[in-house]
């Protein structure tokens, strides 16, 4: 509504999507357009201040289990003030509370919070940014990144690695900061600032995330390939495992919750070194059935067509089809 409203519709069809990460580069180019055009309705405030506000906004909306923090409108120009250092005038809150990507909370209608996971998690990319640049100022005030609870989501995690790429973060920049996060018990940052690397230049540093939430830890693609990394006393949704030959086993689980394990069928069938305490609510084998098909006489075309129509239609999780 509010991009037919604003007249949008056709800058979005005109969005920047190049590079390597074309969903990240498009949702920050819609952003930059909507903060530009936003600037446009209050006098002393320009782009760069509502971008500051947006990812200010993220971040807190992130301290609460799926984003779902509710913002008064004392607290909105709070943050406001906070990030950008200007006051808005009393013809002006409403606009704050008009924003897009916000909509009326649900325990007040006075209230806002954020009706788009991946517009709450883009925004979140720019203070991450600014964290890599500058991991030893005091963010407590602006951000509190030691609150955060909600891992960012895959869509985030382009949209971060677009802005390293641009910036030509180098891999020491990004393993600072991740170390110096984790010093500083930014868990959650740590590892979103990890996986966001990882896109742009693998990072073989040994790692250890502790008490983080993530929505999945993919070792069958070659993501990980090359990392040590090992998750302790975490809340891991989905794991994905190739063959026992292909397993990357540098990367463990200790006292872990695991919704599912994908790729193995019972807890005996998990390398005891590479899982350990670790607690799993479901199993399933059908990523051995991709694997199967992958690996037959089929032409490829046909192996891509069915891989893809069993993930859309036969394999369940947020990651495939929305609930």
């Amino acid at each position: 509504t509010y991009l037919a409203g604003k007249g949008l519709l056709q800058s979005v069809i005109n969005a920047d999507s190049s590079g390597d990460f074309p969903r990240g580069a498009a949702w920050l180019s819609l952003v930059d357009m909507i903060a530009r055009r936003e600037s446009e309705q209050l006098e002393g405030v320009d782009k760069e201040q509502f971008l500051l506000f947006f990812g200010a906004l993220g971040v807190r909306a992130r301290q609460t289990p799926g984003g779902q923090t509710s913002f008064s409108p004392q607290v909105m120009e709070e943050l406001f003030s906070k990030v950008t250092g200007s006051t808005i005038l009393e013809d002006e809150r409403n606009l704050l509370l008009r924003l897009p990507g916000l909509g009326v909370a649900q325990d007040s209608p006075l209230h806002r919070s954020f009706i788009d996971r991946d517009f709450m998690n883009v925004v979140c990319a720019l203070p991450s940014l600014k964290y890599v640049y500058d991991p030893y100022s005091d963010y407590s005030d602006s951000y509190s990144f030691d609150a955060l609870v909600d891992p960012m989501n895959e869509v985030g995690c382009e949209a971060l690695s677009t802005l390293f790429y641009r910036s030509s973060v180098q891999t020491g920049v990004a393993v600072n900061a991740v170390r110096r996060a984790c010093e500083d018990g930014h868990h959650q940052l740590a590892h979103d600032i990890f996986f966001a690397a990882q896109g742009v230049n693998r990072i073989p540093d040994r790692l250890e995330f502790d008490g983080i939430a993530a929505d999945e830890v993919d070792l069958v693609s070659d993501y990980l390939d090359g990392s040590t990394v090992r998750y302790s006393n975490c809340i891991i949704d989905r794991v994905l495992l190739p063959q026992p030959e292909d397993t990357n086993y540098s990367v463990t689980f200790s006292d872990c919750l695991i919704g599912r394990v994908e790729g193995r069928v019972a807890l005996g069938d998990l390398n005891e070194q590479q899982f350990i305490d670790c607690e799993v609510d479901e199993f399933t084998d059908e990523y051995n059935v991709n694997s199967e098909i992958l690996d037959s006489s089929l032409p490829m075309g046909i192996k891509v067509l069915i891989v893809s129509l069993r993930k859309l239609f036969t394999q369940g999780g947020g990651a495939r089809l929305e609930s």
